[in-house]
């Protein structure tokens, strides 16, 4: 049995938010206990959630993601308070910041990579995140590996080889558990006509679905692009929008440009809004410009959702080109706007692609698979632990 601090910046509605969410449920069903730590106050989407499935929830309250002290004694107050044996961190400054705190006080930890920061492709798009600024965070994180050693978890391959390239990792040291959805939950979402109801869409639209932030990496600006050929050739096509972030004005403006204002919907954020809109849609559409995973993409195979998404980083991983979905290249509106239209025409092959990814979802994308390897990883963990004691 282990007690098990995980450590995450937020609670938002972000991939890696949701896979701990999940996770922390199921470990309920362990021995493991665990206690969830969120360095900002807000935003916190999915702390009820957490909270009702009986894990205890603490934040942290820094004012901003760099304040580094104030993180690492908040840590290590958390790990004495709670009798702490591993720290479980996930995105850079909790990792960057438990790996600190476990090296000071002797406490093991996970580190969960679910992103590609240190590869050229985080730039695309990303003026706010230059080169000097990488470099910088590279080193950083070597410097806190070297120290604290830990055990590394990547969330796809593609992350766990970028691990070993950037920051210098012995590859013995990084291993790979794939996120997992709830496949139960899948099938008690709300069906197509009273989700489509609620979002006030006809039900013979073609409805497509784009969940993530809006900024300019998840590549949302050559969606509208591609949505302008998608609308012409087939004048029923909707395009939902579901996300918040410092690019939605900008993106309102470009739907208006490309002349799709009418047949574009930004819906905002929330946990029931995202698997409404999932429910609705007939395509979901990942057009992101760097992706460590992409659980958007197999939360929507689970629902029997044909996708169409860039072929970047661990969308490769869950999507079977041409059987579950469409792979296409990143940032290219015109072969974006072709694939959704093929499917768009296809109502037959949706249904096909849709039963593949759920069939992928079912044999290697089980959140129960997930947690029970993260279980086995803590106790290998703590037992490593007390035989070096003794």
């Amino acid at each position: 049995m282990a007690r098990v601090l995980q450590v995450i910046e937020t609670l938002g509605l972000g991939g890696a938010e949701r896979l701990l969410a999940l996770t922390v449920r199921e470990l309920k069903r362990s021995a493991h206990t665990n206690v969830v730590a969120h360095l900002l106050d807000e935003p916190r989407d999915w702390r009820r959630s957490i909270e009702d499935d009986g894990v205890a929830v603490e934040s942290l309250g820094l004012p901003t993601p760099y304040a580094g002290a104030r993180a690492v004694a908040g840590i290590r107050s958390l790990v004495a308070r709670w009798r702490i044996d591993v720290i479980h961190s996930h995105l850079y400054y909790p990792n960057f910041y438990a790996q600190f705190a476990g090296w000071l006080d002797g406490v093991p930890v996970i580190s969960s990579l679910h992103n590609l920061e240190l590869e050229p492709e985080i730039l695309l798009d990303n003026p706010r995140f230059t080169a000097g600024k990488q470099r910088v965070l590279a080193l950083m994180a070597r410097t806190a590996v070297r120290l604290a050693r830990p055990t590394l978890v990547a969330v796809s391959e593609v992350v766990r080889a970028s691990a070993i390239r950037r920051l210098g990792a012995d590859p013995a040291t990084v291993m790979t558990i794939h996120n997992g959805v709830d496949l139960d939950q899948a099938h008690t979402a709300p069906d197509v006509r009273t989700a489509r109801r609620a979002l006030g869409i006809p039900d013979a639209a073609v409805v497509l679905a784009c969940v993530g932030r809006l900024v300019g990496l998840k590549g949302q600006r050559y969606l509208l692009e591609a949505m302008a050929v998608v609308h012409a050739a087939c004048p029923g096509a909707v395009l939902l929008l579901v996300g918040g972030g410092p690019h939605r004005d900008e993106l309102g403006r470009l739907a208006e440009t490309h002349g799709v204002a009418g047949a574009v919907r930004f819906l905002g954020t929330g946990t029931a809004l995202v698997e409404r809109t999932m429910a609705a849609a007939d395509v979901l559409v990942a057009p992101s410009l760097s992706e460590g995973f992409g659980l958007v993409a197999l939360e929507a195979m689970a629902m029997e959702r044909p996708c169409v998404a860039s072929r970047t980083g661990g969308l490769a991983e869950i999507i079977e080109d041409g059987a579950s979905g469409l792979l296409v290249p990143p940032a290219d509106a015109q072969a974006l706007a072709a694939a959704i239209l093929r499917l768009a025409r296809d109502p037959e092959l949706r249904v096909r692609m849709g039963r593949r990814g759920r069939a992928i979802a079912e044999s290697r994308f089980d959140i129960r698979d997930t947690a029970r390897r993260f279980g086995a990883l803590y106790a290998d963990v703590v037992a490593r632990r007390a035989a070096t004691k003794g």
